[in-house]
């Protein structure tokens, strides 16, 4: 049944670029990272991680730096001595910037008061056949849990991105299957900036994630969606994969 198809709270931003990029994903076509972007998001997510647990000085920098190629092994290890090294000299002259980033980030906690943060909790629900690691779990002096994804990209000049809220409100569902409670409330965490914002979970953002993730379970059980044939295509990498796969489907329709 389709309702039984297992999804990712991790495809949704996929999906709300381009359901067709979600349906190669599925086939398994991806695109990787370039490997300086790679080791970057790595750094401002695993920075974000121990925040909470550890000064942020000029010599934790250093051993974070080295602390990621062991944690993030299969992912950083084709990556070559020259380019890590590059990385690395970048990062350590911007050392002054992300402790001012890190303390911003860290003060929040603080000032929320928050009993403890959990990284990278597992939830899975039979009911809604989803799954998902929230970067972080929150738990409050009253029980409540609050779901938060670190960004390490861009933030927006207010709110959110839709991606983001559609990623926290699903975060929140599941949450909520666990534990019983509502969640009304989620947080991004806009690491390279130092800024968090909060996300008042709306009705209209739970239906909205229902109505997601029934399109996706369609793609990820055979239906293939549209070319977008959007600006966002004339920079995508998967353009080829994308134009082929309408050129072998014009051979049989």
């Amino acid at each position: 049944m389709e309702a039984d198809i297992q999804l990712k709270v991790s495809e949704i931003p996929i999906y709300l670029t381009c359901p067709k990029k979600l349906y190669l994903h599925y086939q398994g076509i991806q695109v990787a990272p370039e490997s300086e972007q790679l080791l970057d998001n790595l750094f401002y997510k695993e920075l974000s991680y121990q925040i909470s647990e550890i000064d942020v000085t000029e010599e934790m920098i250093e051993l974070l730096l080295d602390d990621i190629s062991v944690i993030y092994r299969e992912r950083t290890g084709s990556i070559e001595p020259e380019v890590f090294n590059a990385f690395r000299e970048r990062i350590i002259s911007c050392s002054e910037r992300i402790m001012a980033i890190a303390e911003r980030i860290r003060s929040f906690y603080v000032d929320m008061v928050v009993d403890s943060i959990e990284i990278g909790r597992f939830l899975s629900s039979k009911r809604f056949s989803l799954s998902g690691s929230p970067d972080k779990v929150l738990e409050h002096s009253d029980g409540v849990t609050t779901p938060v994804i670190i960004k390490t990209g861009r933030m927006p000049e207010n709110g959110i991105w839709k991606d983001d809220r559609m990623r926290v409100t699903a975060y929140a569902i599941l949450l909520e299957d666990d534990t019983g409670d509502v969640i009304d409330t989620g947080f991004v965490e806009y690491i390279r900036e130092g800024e968090v914002r909060v996300v008042k979970i709306r009705e209209s953002d739970r239906r909205h994630v229902l109505k997601v993730l029934k399109m996706m379970r369609r793609i990820k059980g055979g239906v293939i969606p549209d070319r977008l044939d959007s600006e966002l295509c004339e920079t995508c990498l998967l353009q080829d994969k994308c134009l082929s796969e309408r050129s072998l489907l014009s051979r049989f329709f």
